[in-house]
């Protein structure tokens, strides 16, 4: 029974990964939506820079939302899964093994988390760029701000591609 445990440990926690991935790129794209909307673009700003932060918007909105849209049609799929094992297991007497799942989600969905989450990744790191963008547009008569805003973003944003590599299920945990 210990097996079979862990094999609905596995598959409760790839839910999970799923949810956290899709609500906060939902949450990302609605700051840069409120982003674009709240933003008072001086005058004198340069067309330039206003064109870069409507495109960087937009990119963050897009990729954000392919995270969002592919991690719930996962997310469906999982539970679909665990809806089917659990039916299967009350009329054969089935048991799932960690093994079951593995497959399951190696054959048909794991191509499309790692997209899911680049997306994700990549959405973040634009909504970085858009947060220097937004320093240079607002902060524009005071370039120390804005520059403490570009080194600050680039720093967060090189440790998150530092740490990048997406969460592995059925990989053994790091030793202590």
């Amino acid at each position: 029974w210990r097996h079979e445990n862990l094999a609905w440990q596995a598959v409760e926690e790839r839910a999970e990964q799923l949810k956290v991935v899709a609500s906060q790129a939902g949450l990302l794209a609605g700051f840069a939506l409120v982003a674009m909307v709240e933003t008072t673009i001086p005058p004198n700003t340069d067309l330039v820079l206003v064109t870069c932060f409507g495109l960087c918007v937009a990119i963050v909105v897009i990729l954000m939302l392919c995270a969002v849209v592919v991690s719930t049609l996962l997310l469906n799929a999982v539970f679909n899964f665990r809806r089917d094992s659990t039916c299967e297991e009350a009329l054969a007497k089935h048991t799932l093994t960690v093994r079951t799942f593995e497959h399951f989600w190696t054959k048909r969905y794991e191509a499309d988390f790692r997209f899911a989450f680049y997306c994700f990744e990549c959405g973040i790191v634009a909504f970085l760029l858009l947060l220097i963008l937004v320093g240079w547009v607002q902060f524009s008569h005071a370039p120390g701000t804005s520059i403490g805003i570009t080194v600050i973003s680039v720093l967060v944003g090189s440790y998150i591609m530092y740490l990048g590599e997406p969460p592995s299920l059925f990989s053994p945990p790091p030793p202590f």
